[in-house]
């Protein structure tokens, strides 16, 4: 789309929105991108409320493809050069398709920066595609997680040149997943300082990395008056009754209660949340889930803490039951989201269970798992979403129930719920029940929409809406049920007789839930396995190092993805790179 039918779609969408929306905007200023001052009463008016800001991957469709946070336009080279003094440096960009103008305006930490292709600020000749922009690209080096640190060492200004595509695997081979991205050393879940597993024995409330200590920051009871364990059951409460989320069912869980019954109690009956009867897995790092901070303020992605339940009839095992704590990080700038990069690769120095490495990695997770991370939000925490996936209160079930995966945030009501977890759609996965049946009614109308959306698909820069636009039927799921069902068998795909596009059917399945979480990335339903005390936390092949073959469940050729080099790629971009640099991002816009 040229340059100014974006501008335009900009204006039109900026008319649509509401009150709220603009608000919001104000008080987080999110430009859009401009040709020389042309639309400049559209900067920023795309914000869509807490899902610009803090999770991209749920942003309406139109503005994924019309803020440039989301869909910037495509580099083709970049070339940083030194000059003799700090503020003289340039850096050089040509785009895949010529920006009309002569000026092109970047918005970092609040700052204009113009990229010049006019003769002027150190642009060569005028008119010939090449923008350049002054600016300062001295960096500094300061360690903020080294005992002591203060003040920052300055580094020379090398010239860098970089040229789609990506990085490749080899010159990424030096991040390590398992120091960066993925932490499950044993050294570090179950780490005696930080950790609590009733199944080991190990009792720690001041534990940071405890699943009391986590629910007690997230509901911040100075703050908001709740208590920790009335939230908790409240939670827990919630699965033994029917929800309807979108007009769709969720059908109680019953069996929830023989958590709830072995969970240990206070003496006043109220759940002893220090005593959880969880096991943390992992604690993993997203920062691939951010938006292009270049152009205005936005996501740096998400932290998070992966637990199991453990089971009741021997706590020493783990039952197959994920709870997934998935939190925004509070760096909103490009800058900001530069030193927070640096901070998780630093990691990659030190080794896992080490007191240094335990010792950095909490001063890092505090940023985002501590009280008032976010004043914005809710309780002032900056959780995004819990997530769940189990089988096994199905399996205590009688008939027996499928696995399922439940999405819940916490509520912004003023009333009661306030503040409380409460069941919301599962992003990206449209009801199963409704839709997944190839050649259903269901199915043919969301194949419908995949055609006349196939190049956001595949572009990852789709969003499934509440409703289906053509005619207007409820869409997104209340909860996502996993294919098996009456037992464990055979994970789920999305199929369908009308999409013609293989590849756009692969990406939409491989984004929902119960795609990702089955047959489209050829998992067993988790990507972080439960595990008994004393064993290795197990990934599925879709968190394993290096391009992964997957089958497609409709047969023809198979498909090739490689998550864990589009995460790598995202924490050397952002670590080792000033802010300028970064332009070339492309976000990801997912949501798992």
């Amino acid at each position: 789309m040229a340059l100014r039918a974006r501008i335009l779609s900009c204006v039109l969408f900026t008319m649509a929105l509401t009150a709220q929306a603009l608000a919001e905007d104000a008080q987080h200023p999110l430009p859009a991108k401009l040709d020389g001052d042309a639309g400049a009463a559209a900067a920023g008016a795309l914000a869509a409320g807490d899902d610009v800001l803090f999770r991209p991957g749920n942003a309406p469709q139109v503005v994924k493809q019309n803020d440039p946070r989301f869909n910037p336009p495509q580099i083709k080279d970049i070339i940083a050069i030194p000059g003799a003094t700090p503020g003289s440096d340039k850096v050089i960009v040509t785009f895949v398709k010529r920006p009309q103008g002569q000026a092109f305006r970047l918005k970092i930490d609040g700052h204009d920066l113009l990229l010049h292709d006019d003769g002027l600020e150190g642009d060569d000749r005028a008119g010939d595609g090449i923008f350049t922009a002054a600016v300062d690209l001295t960096d500094d080096d300061q360690d903020e997680d080294a005992p002591g640190a203060a003040g920052a060492r300055k580094m020379a200004r090398p010239r860098y040149t970089w040229h789609l595509p990506e990085k490749s695997e080899a010159e990424l081979a030096f991040i390590k997943v398992d120091r960066t991205l993925i932490i499950t050393d044993p050294g570090v879940i179950a780490d005696p300082l930080r950790t609590s597993d009733p199944g080991a024995g190990r009792l720690n409330p001041d534990g940071k990395w405890t699943f009391g200590h986590l629910i007690r920051e997230m509901v911040n009871q100075p703050k908001t008056g709740i208590d920790p364990a009335a939230f908790v059951r409240h939670w827990l409460d919630s699965w033994q009754v029917d929800q309807t989320v979108n007009s769709f069912a969720a059908p109680a869980r019953p069996q929830m209660q023989i958590i709830v019954d072995s969970w240990p109690k206070l003496p006043d009956g109220r759940l002893d949340i220090d005593r959880a009867p969880l096991r943390l897995l992992a604690i993993t790092n997203r920062i691939d889930l951010a938006g292009n901070l270049v152009y205005g303020n936005g996501s740096s992605g998400e932290g998070r803490f992966v637990f199991a339940v453990v089971n009741p009839a021997d706590n020493t095992q783990a039952l197959q039951f994920t709870v997934i704590l998935e939190y925004g990080i509070p760096r909103h700038t490009a800058s900001a989201r530069h030193h927070w990069a640096r901070r998780w690769l630093k990691l990659n120095d030190f080794v896992p269970g080490t007191p240094e490495f335990n010792r950095r990695l909490e001063r890092i997770t505090e940023v985002f798992a501590g009280h008032d991370a976010e004043p914005s939000k809710p309780n002032g925490s900056a959780l995004n979403q819990l997530r769940t996936d189990e089988i096994a209160i199905g399996l205590f079930s009688n008939p027996i129930k499928p696995w399922e995966l439940r999405e819940f945030r916490l509520s912004d009501s003023e009333y009661d719920e306030g503040g409380m977890l409460e069941e919301v759609t599962v992003k990206q996965n449209p009801d199963r029940q409704t839709y997944i049946t190839p050649g259903s009614p269901g199915n043919l109308a969301l194949g419908d929409w995949i055609n006349a959306n196939a190049a956001a698909v595949k572009a990852n820069q789709h969003t499934v809406p509440d409703r289906l636009p053509a005619t207007d039927q409820p869409l997104l799921g209340a909860s996502a049920v996993n294919g098996g069902f009456p037992s464990l068998g055979t994970p789920d795909s999305w199929l369908f007789t009308n999409v013609v596009d293989r590849e756009a059917r692969h990406q939409f399945s491989l984004q929902t839930c119960n795609g990702c979480h089955g047959k489209n990335a050829e998992t067993v339903f988790t990507h972080i396995k439960p595990a008994a005390v004393g064993q290795p936390v197990l990934l599925s092949k879709f968190l394993t190092e290096g391009p992964q073959t997957v089958a497609d469940p409709a047969g023809g050729a198979p498909f090739v993805i490689n998550e864990i080099l589009a995460r790598k790629r995202a924490l050397e971009l952002f670590a080792n790179n000033k802010p300028a640099l970064t332009i070339r991002f492309r976000p990801r816009l997912t949501v798992h």
